[in-house]
């Protein structure tokens, strides 16, 4: 309840979540995204081969992988909006 009537107090708006979609969520289109590719073909046999790969995976990106991912968020957001929520490519 203090969460809403701080919203509230400072006037911020809220939206209502999109339902799941793997090209909203930003850590799925860029983190994961990314990810999914540096895998792409890995024999991973034990739990401890994928950490290890996520935490190589990880380490390898330099910091502005990071910054980019969330600066391009706003943009992927007002898409969703231009797009009514619909699933587009890109």
């Amino acid at each position: 309840m203090n969460t809403k009537r701080t919203i509230e107090e400072l006037g911020w708006i809220t939206i209502e979540h999109a339902p799941y979609s793997p090209d909203k969520a930003p850590s799925d289109f860029w983190l994961f995204r990314h990810l999914q590719n540096y895998l792409d073909g890995a024999i991973l046999s034990k739990k401890e081969d994928a950490v290890d790969e996520v935490k190589n995976f990880l380490n390898s990106r330099p910091p502005d992988f990071f910054r980019e991912g969330i600066y391009r968020a706003p943009k992927r957001w007002e898409k969703i909006v231009e797009f009514k929520g619909e699933y587009f490519e890109g």
